[in-house]
């Protein structure tokens, strides 16, 4: 049997080789350099990462989407830092399943019922992959509304003496995080490019955030000729009400934990305190010879 897994696995590779050949694609060291440019947070050492993101990258020609998808998708994967096309990111998760599927197949001659669970897991792997992409954006969304309440507090205070929103903006870049530092920074190159009231909206767009919204909106009312003040006053209020509601909400969360291993620790503590009178009764029993 070890054998004849040994012998597909050489022949899969052969195969493989063989048709790299065939379609002229790139080295393994250029794949690992594009690789670590188009995605620098992810360890890229692994020869069947490189496999999967050379098919994906050929199957990508095949995927076409919907221009309004494919620039929501394309803000998702910039949000998390990830430098894949759009069309490649849904190729990489077809392809990760068809080699899983294709792995059932081979095990199949030698096993079905070691096939079927492959199965299992491949479909377990499908949504894993989809679901830790929604988390990583929700993530970073979060880092991005962490440091709204200090950008409303920061432009209510700028706006007393000073109506230029770039500059605003460019002064509160340093203090930020960098997943918002670097939408800040694309949308200042945007606003001194173009439209800043249109650069705002394309920013709201691309994070997806509704306390974004709420200050992109009164940016754009500082734009036109409003005062602004009072609006950010009383959107730093809400914002941080809205901070500490969601601390409470994580608190609240903390005992029901804590509740858990506190019992753990009782049960501990209370076999310790009956063993030892067991005991204490042993030896008093043993001592009046009974």
């Amino acid at each position: 049997m070890t054998l004849l897994i040994l012998f597909f696995l050489s022949l899969f590779a052969a195969f493989y080789l063989l048709l790299c050949g065939a379609a002229r694609l790139p080295t393994i060291g250029t794949t690992l350099a594009s690789l670590r440019i188009a995605q620098p947070k992810v360890r890229s050492g692994s020869l069947i990462h490189i496999m999967v993101l050379k098919l994906s990258m050929r199957i990508s020609k095949l995927i076409h989407l919907e221009q309004e998808r494919k620039d929501d998708l394309a803000a998702k994967l910039r949000l998390i830092g990830n430098g894949l096309t759009p069309e490649t990111h849904i190729a990489k998760i077809i392809v990760n399943f068809s080699l899983w599927l294709l792995t059932a197949a081979i095990l199949f001659l030698i096993s079905p019922v070691l096939s079927l669970a492959v199965i299992g897991y491949a479909i377990y792997m499908l949504f894993q992959d989809i679901s830790s992409f929604d988390r990583a954006v929700k993530a970073a969304r979060e880092k991005i509304e962490a440091d709204l309440p200090r950008l409303a507090a920061t432009i209510a205070q700028e706006l007393q003496s000073n109506r230029d929103v770039i500059a605003m903006l460019t002064s509160f870049l340093p203090s930020t995080t960098p997943e918002f530092r670097e939408e800040l920074q694309i949308t200042l190159a945007d606003m001194r490019s173009g439209s800043p009231e249109k650069a705002l909206i394309r920013m709201d767009r691309r994070v997806g955030s509704l306390m974004l919204g709420e200050i992109v909106r009164g940016l754009q009312m500082v734009l036109q000729g409003d005062n602004g003040v009072m609006y950010f006053q009383m959107l730093e209020h809400d914002f941080k009400n809205t901070e500490i509601q969601n601390l409470n909400l994580i608190a609240a969360k903390r005992p029901g934990k804590i509740q858990g291993y506190s019992f753990l620790m009782f049960g501990c503590l209370m076999l310790t305190v009956i063993g030892v009178l067991i005991l204490y009764a042993y030896s008093l029993v043993q001592g009046l010879g009974i």
